[in-house]
This record gives C-alpha cells, structure tokens and sequence, in this order.
C-alpha cells in the first residue's frame, strides 16, 4: 500500500513538473484627443499626429522586467467630417525607435483590433502613432468627430 501510493505521488509530482505555467494577461488603454487641422491655401492639411507610447508605469508592478508578447491592437480613430480627404495610417514603433517599423492604412472614422504588429519586440518604450493626412478647403479648420485611442493587449 505505502509502495502504490508513493509511486502515485511520484507521477502526481512528475505531471505537475510538466504543465506548462499559464500565461498572464493583460491591457493598456491609452486615449488622446485627435488635433484640430487647419488647410493650406493650396488645399492641403497640415500633418496631424496622435501618439501612444508606453513606459514602465504603465506596466503592472513587478512585470517589468517579463518577458511580454503583443497579442493584439485595438484602436479607435477620429474622422474629420469637413475634410475632402482624409487617409489614415496606424503606425508601430519598435521600443525606443524614431522610425516605424510597419505602418497599416486604417479607415477614418473607425473602430478595429489587429494583430499586425504582434511580431514585433513589445514593453516598455514601444510606441503607435495615428497619422492623418486629409485635404479640404483652403484656411477651412478640420476639426475630429472623436478622441482616438489603442488598447495594446499582451501576454507575460
């Protein structure tokens, strides 16, 4: 009897050893209010930015230093009614990078997730960036239907 049941406590013991640990979860919301546009004379909108970078505060405490893997982007973009035109691109910043490492075109106006970017290194220091680029009437003040934001869903 004490030999069976200690052979059970050997494969109870070897299978817990084996499970794989469960994944945590976890979301950062960042929202910023789209900028107001103004029109050139010659019909073309100044650039309009709106930018979402992370740093370590935005980490739950004690994970900063996980490994984290990006497992989606959920995003949230101003239209600008009054423009003529107006193209949308959603662009990746690898942690602490001046320039993008993908950029997707997104519609204006609209509400999506991706998992574009999930190849990429995620924590502290990544960025994205909504850029607009619109026309309309000449000295015409484009101004956005809504704030935008992203929601970066990750794993650690």
């Amino acid at each position: 009897m004490n030999k069976q049941l200690a052979s059970l406590s050997l494969l109870v013991a070897a299978s817990l050893v084996s499970l794989p640990a469960l994944a945590a979860t976890n979301a950062i919301v960042k929202t910023a209010t789209a900028s107001q546009i103004t029109v050139l004379s010659n019909g073309n909108g100044m650039p309009a930015a709106t930018s979402f970078g992370l740093v370590s505060t935005d980490f739950t405490s004690g994970t900063l230093i996980k490994t984290k893997t990006l497992t989606s982007i959920a995003y949230t973009i101003a239209a600008y009614p009054a423009a003529t035109t107006d193209t949308v691109e959603l662009c990746y910043y690898r942690p602490y990078a001046a320039t993008p490492s993908l950029c997707k075109a997104v519609t204006s106006g609209s509400t999506a997730t991706t998992t574009d970017f999930n190849s990429f290194p995620f924590g502290n220091g990544v960025g994205l960036r909504i850029n607009h680029t619109t026309t309309g009437a000449p000295g015409a003040q484009l101004k956005p239907s809504r704030q935008e934001s992203v929601t970066y869903t990750y794993s650690y």
